[in-house]
């Protein structure tokens, strides 16, 4: 058996059942021949298993993988995209449904395959039959992008979803949609496309970041102007109809985590906020899809013990060359900190602006911190935050490890004083009450300087036996 040739946008799912159609078999014996289990349960547009249909077809896995959503999922959650990749190809379908976040949406006790009836005309007329299209699919997508209609739905209640009468329906009823839900729907089929003619796409965060700056909605602390955005992303929301595949509605959450986790390092969330966001702020796709890529860091690209060292070397490079910390963090994804450091170690000058930490500066914390003075106080005298003073001490070989050790003989000096003043002022204390008056100090003793701890502390009274009894 081999797996028929796709339609253009095909749903993975779609040409299964078109498979299941001609072969002839029941949909239990259809399940066994492909995943040799009859009970198997097939998502509509997150099909996994894809490694099991990869010797039916001349596709690679892949290929195979851009006939589902798994690509977008993946796209708008990188995070999450290499684990998405595994339970795709394993078969692991709770995990892989659980990894993209849609119980969080919708309920998932009603699964539904959405159609264009003016599409499912078109291509009786050029194909003899209507087929399932791909990005009709997405979640919360609810208009066709190609004749500016409203979607049609029908709902999938069997276990293995496979039916010989499951084929979109031409002729239905037509119904406008508004002009956000078609380019929302514009944006979608673009991206897919583009992810699977494999074209780079920018990155999200720094495309939401650098657009935001455009529009002069981040301040120049780096924080954004939430009131603002909030009247950009107004009206999208209010002319975006609540889907009828999200149980959840949609709100405006441009105040809480829907706006600060795309804005980060690190963006994830539903898809379709992520188009509606999209929408708002690029006024069209092509803007978004040419929008100048986000260089790939050394950081992801690198593995390793030897990607560490390579990662080293060239900060090492940039560093005596001059370059600034904010394009050496961009370069390479390693913070200033880390930088800071590296080149406190290689003693390397770096132009600090504002000036303050100077050489002379550094030298008079090192010799306050070798003598034993806390951290606040030196802080105080040189004028300098607490979290200076401590990175200037950790850089320092050797000082923590000797302020660790002038802070134990600090403390076995006051313990030992305490201890010996009590034992002056009340000579008849025995050694349990002693302890259980100076419990902290004794423990702490008894832990670091047992054998004087032993020699001083009063010797214990002998235990007196009872005699016998005798009873009458």
């Amino acid at each position: 058996m081999k797996l028929i040739p796709p339609f253009r946008d095909e749903l993975m799912f779609g040409r299964l059942n078109r498979m299941f159609t001609l072969s002839g078999y029941s949909a239990s014996e259809f399940c066994t021949l492909l995943w040799g289990n009859r009970k198997v349960s097939i998502h509509p547009y997150l099909t996994v298993g894809l490694a099991d249909l990869e010797h039916l077809t001349s596709e690679n896995k892949e290929k195979l993988l851009h006939d589902t959503l798994f690509p977008i999922f993946m796209y708008f959650n990188p995070s999450r995209a290499s684990t998405l990749m595994n339970f795709c190809m394993s078969g692991n379908a709770s995990q892989a449904f659980r990894y993209t976040q849609l119980p969080s949406y919708k309920l998932g006790s009603l699964l539904i395959l959405k159609y264009c009836s003016m599409c499912a005309e078109d291509d009786v007329y050029r194909f003899g039959l209507a087929y399932w299209r791909t990005f009709h699919q997405v979640p919360g997508i609810s208009a066709c992008c190609i004749h500016s209609t409203k979607l049609k739905w029908i709902p999938l209640d069997r276990r293995n979803r496979f039916s010989r009468d499951l084929i979109p329906i031409p002729k239905a009823d037509i119904e406008p949609c508004s002009a956000t839900e078609l380019k929302v729907s514009i944006f979608a089929l673009r991206i897919i496309r583009a992810l699977k003619d494999n074209k780079q796409l920018p990155t999200l965060a720094h495309a939401y970041r650098e657009r935001l700056v455009e529009l002069e909605l981040v301040t120049q602390n780096g924080s954004v102007r939430r009131k603002q955005l909030n009247d950009v992303l107004r009206e999208s929301f209010e002319s975006f109809s609540q889907p009828f595949d999200c149980n959840r509605p949609l709100e405006l959450e441009a105040e809480n985590a829907f706006v600060n986790r795309r804005l980060l390092q690190r963006p994830t969330g539903h898809p379709l906020q992520h188009l509606i966001l999209l929408t708002s702020i690029f006024d069209s796709v092509d803007d978004f899809l040419l929008y100048r890529c986000q260089q790939v860091t050394q950081k992801n690209t690198y593995k390793g013990s030897e990607a560490k060292l390579e990662t080293r070397e060239l900060c090492t490079k940039l560093l005596k060359s001059g370059t600034s910390l904010n394009a050496i963090s961009k370069k390479t994804g390693k913070s200033r900190c880390y930088l800071k450091t590296l080149a406190s170690l290689e003693k390397i000058p770096i132009n600090r602006f504002p000036r303050v930490v100077t050489e002379e500066m550094t030298q008079a914390v090192i010799l306050l911190a070798k003598k034993g003075f806390h951290r606040d106080y030196i802080a105080k005298e040189t004028r300098l935050s607490v979290g200076t003073v401590e990175q200037i001490i950790s850089q320092t070989s050797g000082l923590a490890l000797l302020r660790k050790a002038i802070h134990k003989q600090s403390l076995k000096r006051k313990y030992r004083l305490k201890l010996l003043r009590q034992l002056r002022s009340d000579d008849a204390l025995s050694r349990s009450a002693l302890i259980r008056k100076l419990n902290k100090e004794c423990h702490w003793l008894y832990r670091n300087d047992n054998e004087w701890l032993n020699l001083t502390l009063p010797s214990p009274i002998q235990p007196c036996p009872i005699g016998k009894v005798r009873r009458k």
